[in-house]
């Protein structure tokens, strides 16, 4: 009966742990690049604004040199990017896609 108490509680605890570290959430939208970073070699983040209800300024991790080049500040895009739920700094993300904003 013991064995199958400890069985319980270490599945118990591993099912929280894994809870807690925040789940990965995808948001969509429209941005304006208001700046672009290589605080380091191969590390590419682009500084952007929110152009939805709540405009606020963030910056997104962008994979890829290439795209990053071909980013331009001040222009605006649709993009799709990951954050993390749980992450102290809510201000970063992980850009997943990015294109040209449709002009009116």
């Amino acid at each position: 009966m013991f064995k199958f108490f400890l069985k319980i509680s270490t599945v118990v605890i591993l099912v929280g742990m894994l809870a807690s570290c925040g789940t990965t959430s995808t948001t969509v939208g429209l941005i304006k690049v208001v700046g672009k970073e290589q605080p380091e070699r191969n590390s590419y983040w682009i500084k952007v604004e929110d152009l939805g209800k709540h405009p606020e300024e963030f910056r997104l991790k962008v994979n890829d040199e290439n795209t990053w080049n071909l980013v331009l500040e001040g222009e605006i895009y649709a993009v799709s990017y990951d954050f993390k739920t749980k992450n102290e700094n809510k201000h970063t993300g992980k850009l997943t896609s990015i294109r040209p904003a449709a002009k009116p």
